[in-house]
């Protein structure tokens, strides 16, 4: 497959994109975006120097109290691939399912343009990435026709973070998806607590798809993850556990996942502490899981595997 670079292309009307990059090599971004008036200009810049640029990219303005809103209307003029999307935030869900609607509006909108694409990101804001990123990971998938999510490692103060659960486990910050995979899957799947992404794996793997996670290809985040809203430390890793819970999380996995990261996860010690204390109060917290039954018995069939190796 050859790689071409094709400036971000402009939008003559919805649903009509001047583009010479090939169909299978088009893919569209989505950005739920609150309060990152700070950190947009700095993605955007990552973005538009990409050596494949997306054919759309829909920025979802989830009700920011910032300067987000206005920002984004400036790039829109400057960046012509950039849609945005100005929506009320719902204050009476979680984090996650405000999240996930943002994202849901912006598939839709991706919907009604008519877009041609391949393929399907979901960025978050407070990324940065090399400019070949998007291509290494369209030349994955290139390669491998199972493949049905890919992406690559993130890099926060200094260090890489590799996934625990899974060998090819995926960052959701920049998860793509090849379209067929998303829509098979049916999407995103809301949880209260998190973990959205691991489900979307998940699935992907019950439906018979590969996913494919490059640790070679990393991208650098510069907020911790489960902090957005100014939340703080002790209280995401808290959360964390109880998304662990709510995914179907193995108790034996869950706390040698916690001993492991005492070690490479800051707050040392007291944040798997915390993670631990918020999978063990899951169990009085969460009564009926949204998680398929197939989706959790596959996670604890990989983790079993995890533990002791060879054995199913």
């Amino acid at each position: 497959m050859v790689m071409t670079r094709d400036p971000c292309p402009v939008t003559r009307a919805p649903g009509h994109f001047n583009s010479g990059t090939p169909v299978e090599q088009r893919y569209c971004l989505i950005t739920p975006a609150y309060n990152e008036e700070a950190n947009l200009p700095r993605l955007v810049r990552s973005v538009t120097a990409q050596t494949i640029p997306p054919v759309l990219w829909v920025i979802v303005n989830d009700g920011s109290q910032d300067g987000t809103g206005r920002l984004l209307e400036e790039l829109a003029r400057e960046v012509p691939c950039v849609q945005p999307i100005h929506r009320t935030r719902d204050q009476s869900g979680t984090y996650y399912r405000r999240k996930i609607a943002a994202f849901e509006q912006g598939y839709r909108r991706v919907q009604e343009t008519g877009a041609a694409y391949a393929f399907l990101g979901n960025l978050d804001a407070d990324i940065s990435m090399r400019p070949d990123y998007y291509e290494s990971m369209l030349r994955a998938f290139s390669e491998n026709p199972r493949l049905g999510i890919a992406g690559g490692a993130y890099a926060f103060d200094g260090t890489v973070h590799r996934p625990i659960l899974h060998k090819n486990a995926i960052p959701g910050s920049i998860l793509m998806f090849r379209r067929e995979c998303f829509e098979a899957i049916g999407g995103y799947l809301p949880l209260p607590y998190g973990g959205e992404d691991t489900l979307a794996c998940l699935m992907a793997r019950v439906g018979g798809w590969e996913t494919g996670f490059f640790p070679q290809h990393v991208v650098t985040q510069h907020r911790v993850v489960g902090t957005a809203e100014n939340t703080g430390i002790l209280k995401a890793r808290f959360r964390q556990g109880l998304s662990e819970y709510e995914l179907g999380y193995h108790p034996l996995f869950s706390f040698i996942k916690c001993l492991r990261r005492c070690l490479i996860e800051r707050p040392r010690v007291v944040g798997s502490v915390a993670r631990y204390l918020g999978y063990l109060c899951g169990a009085f917290v969460i009564k009926d899981s949204p998680c398929p039954p197939a989706a959790r018995a596959l996670l604890r069939k990989e983790q079993w595997q995890r533990i002791f190796p060879g054995q199913a």
